[in-house]
């Protein structure tokens, strides 16, 4: 058996260039990093499925004001334009354009002066 040992392979006998063969690879690994984030959002959307009420990360503060405060503070920011992690299958929170940093910290101060003057929710 013959093995090629550099550069590019001409299409003769259907061969692909190195080019052609990288950009298929490319391609490959990019069909199935989408096939795995479309799985971990099914996967997601399922397991939140099975818990009534469910809304992701925010319900597991220290205390039941800690969680108040987290569904406030991301209630505000997605009247901002920003999608946290967790949310909508997202690994990563996302960021409508001009969502800058410093609104964002506004608005977890703002959830801090709303929650603090209410009473924590039973359980």
């Amino acid at each position: 058996m013959r093995h090629h040992t550099g550069g590019s392979v001409g299409k003769r006998g259907g061969q692909k260039s190195a080019s052609a063969r990288l950009d298929a690879v490319l391609h490959e690994r990019d069909e199935k990093s989408e096939m795995q984030t479309a799985s971990s959002r099914a996967q997601g959307e399922r397991e939140r499925a099975g818990r009534p009420g469910a809304r992701g990360g925010t319900d597991v503060g220290p205390t039941k004001k800690a969680e108040a405060r987290e569904h406030e503070r991301h209630r505000l920011e997605r009247k901002l334009g920003r999608t946290p992690a967790g949310e909508a299958g997202l690994l990563h929170e996302h960021r409508a354009a001009g969502v800058s940093r410093e609104e964002l910290d506004a608005a977890a101060r703002r959830a801090d002066r709303r929650v603090a003057h209410r009473r924590p929710p039973k359980r």
